[in-house]
């Protein structure tokens, strides 16, 4: 209660972001939240989180159910980001969304805008690369 009274009221969120375990999908309590938000509040990004712990072919049913039942909920994003931290995915579509979220990224430019990034690096670390 209060912290749905905090999100509602909080007018400096640019977003709300939504960790859905992958291994379950939405729970009843997700779903509950959400709708008790509304249309208050900042626009809602899902993150389906540990990818990696499901099967491909489920993950595809996961993924598509949620993609679904976030049809019937306002100020919720369409898209679903999937993240893996074994697979290593998903943080750079994550980073960019945050990063045009609090206007740090042109949207039109997908480039880095942060001051001194790096050109040479990528903004996700790959597995064994050498960081500088």
């Amino acid at each position: 209660p209060e912290a749905l009274e905090f999100v509602r009221n909080r007018t400096s969120l640019r977003a709300l972001y939504v960790l859905v375990d992958a291994r379950h999908g939405f729970k009843w309590t997700d779903h509950e939240w959400l709708t008790e938000l509304g249309s208050a509040g900042p626009m809602k990004q899902v993150i389906l989180t540990k990818c990696d712990m499901v099967p491909r072919k489920r993950l595809i049913q996961v993924a598509s159910l949620a993609r679904s039942d976030l049809e019937s909920y306002k100020r919720v994003e369409r898209k679903i980001i999937l993240c893996s931290s074994a697979w290593q995915t998903g943080f750079h579509d994550l980073r960019k969304d945050i990063c045009q979220r609090c206007g740090l990224m042109d949207m039109k430019d997908p480039g880095p805008q942060l001051p001194g990034a790096r050109k040479d690096l990528p903004m996700r670390a790959v597995k064994g690369q050498d960081l500088g």
